[in-house]
Order: structure tokens, then sequence, then C-alpha cells
């Protein structure tokens, strides 16, 4: 048994000593006799099986720390002082000037005001995206079989069992729904230009006036918006942002056209990033839940 264990401590030291990626600090202590002569240290500790190897430069920080030094005795923390410091009052330069906050990198997604809505909008434009990158490994069966793992995502972000298992079935109903339906195939299919949950940023001046697509809106410093779905067709440049709302199993198209007006300042906004390709641009807005996509009309300005 004592054989076991010696064994098992050598083991523990070397897989220790063998993990170290770029530097490895080896940290023990030796102690002195009452002569200042240095003692092995003891046969059952890990120092002593490196003691051949480190003998020697302990022999010389010994020599070199000199003889014992007769410390006054003490009883402990008791008569402990311990040396205070003065900080100096801490003030900023005069001259300095807090920078401008960035403005928000998105506007508040539909039914933000429901707590677990906008995390199952969260969770299903994070599994939109990995679709997009890879549509052929994400058959409806393979969403099925993922739902486990959407229920512990959201349990992971504090929703009791009851919510995450309701959350995660909601999530995994309207992947099918996309997935079964032409338009999300559509939207999803790999092509060469496109890209998933883009981040662009544009700075803007005083001077632009709405240039970004909400008119008599001047922007300042920093604005960056994050684009859904984006890619060029046809040599249109498609831009289309994802809204996770279920409307009722009675909604048609005229219905989901009218209701993805509301949402054109945002869509333009997004288009205005896109300007500088010279491409015609068209504007759209896919209902996750249904599976259809609502194109907007849109005129941009030229300047």
């Amino acid at each position: 048994e004592k054989e076991r264990s010696r064994n098992e401590e050598a083991r523990v030291l070397y897989v220790a000593a063998t993990r170290a990626m770029r530097r490895l600090h080896l940290v023990g202590v030796a102690l002195r006799d009452a002569e200042g002569v240095l003692v092995a240290p003891r046969a059952a500790s890990a120092l002593a099986r490196l003691w051949p190897a480190v003998e020697e430069a302990f022999q010389q920080a010994a020599a070199s720390a000199g003889a014992v030094e007769d410390l006054p005795a003490t009883n402990g923390l008791a008569d402990f002082v311990p040396q205070l410091l003065r900080l100096r009052q801490p003030a900023a330069d005069p001259d300095w000037r807090a920078p401008a906050l960035p403005a928000p990198a998105t506007a508040p997604r539909e039914d933000a005001a429901d707590a677990l809505a906008a995390a199952i909008g969260t969770l299903t434009h994070a599994v939109l995206e990995l679709i997009a990158a890879d549509p052929g490994a994400w058959p409806a069966q393979r969403v099925t079989e993922r739902q486990p793992g959407f229920e512990r995502w959201l349990a992971s972000r504090g929703w009791s069992p009851a919510d995450a298992r309701a959350g995660a079935a909601r999530v995994a109903r309207i992947l099918v729904v996309t997935l079964g339906s032409a338009d999300g195939q559509w939207v999803l299919r790999r092509r060469q230009d496109a890209a998933a949950e883009l981040a662009l940023t544009r700075v803007g001046g005083e001077d632009d006036g709405g240039s970004l697509g909400v008119p008599g809106t001047p922007l300042r410093g920093q604005v960056t918006r994050v684009v859904d779905r984006s890619f060029v067709e046809g040599g249109v440049r498609w831009i289309i942002d994802y809204k996770t709302v279920d409307l009722g199993p009675t909604v048609d198209l005229p219905f989901l056209a009218a209701h993805a007006r509301r949402y054109q300042p945002q869509l333009e906004s997004y288009a205005a990033l896109f300007a500088a390709e010279g491409l015609p641009q068209r504007l759209a807005v896919f209902y996750v839940a249904h599976g259809v996509l609502a194109s907007l009309a849109y005129n941009p300005r030229s300047d």
C-alpha cells in the first residue's frame, strides 16, 4: 500500500511537471540545521524526488543567504504591526474628457419585453447562423436531436426546467418550419458572398442627415449594426432580418408583408452600410416561425 502511494505521488508530480506549455516554475522549501547546513528534504516528499537535480541550486542559494539570523521571538499575530502606506489622492487630468459612448449595436428584437421570448430569439438566431454555415448538415431530424442541447442552453441562463423545456421545444418547432419551407431553404442556402450575423460599423457625423436610412435623424460617433443574413444573388445585394415572433396559424403573405413594413427604417439603416458596393439592394424580413420571406419596397436615395 505504501509503495502504491509513493508511485501515485510520483505520477502526480510527473503529470504536473509535464503539463507546462512555455515555462515551468518549481517552488520548494529546504531547511537548515542550527549550524546553517542545508538539510536534505524528507524522503517521502516531492522535493526529495527532485533533489539530485536541484540540490546544487539550493546549496548556492543557502550560501548567498549567509548564516541563519537570530530572529526575535514573537507571539504571532498579536505582536504583528503592518507597515501602513498612505496612498496619494487619485485625480484625473483636468484636460481629460470621457469618450462618447458607442451607439447600441442593434435595435430591440421582437418580443424583447418577454424575457423568455427574447432568449428563444437569441438561441434561434445562433442556430440559424450555424445552419447557414452548413445547411446540408442540418436536416429536420438533427434539429429534433439537438433539442436537449437547446434546453441546457436555456437552463444555463437561469430558466427553470419547465421554461427551458418549453422554450427548447419552441425553438425546435421554429427551426423545423424554417428548414421545411422553400423560403427558408433559399435564405439559408450557401453562397459565395454570404454572411450571417454580420456586424458592420460606420462612423457618423453631424452632417450625415439621416444617411443611415432614418431621414432627418443626424448621427454622431460610431454606429454599429448586426445584419442577420446578407448575400449577393443575381447581382443584387439581399439584406434580411430574422423575426422569430409567431403571429398565429392563419396569417398569410399580405399580412406578413404589411407587418414587415414596420421594420423598414431598421433595414434601410442596414442597407446604407452596403452603399459603397454600388449594387442594387433588396430588403426583406424572414419570419422564421412561419417560413415566409416578406420583401420590402425600397428606393435608396442617390447622393
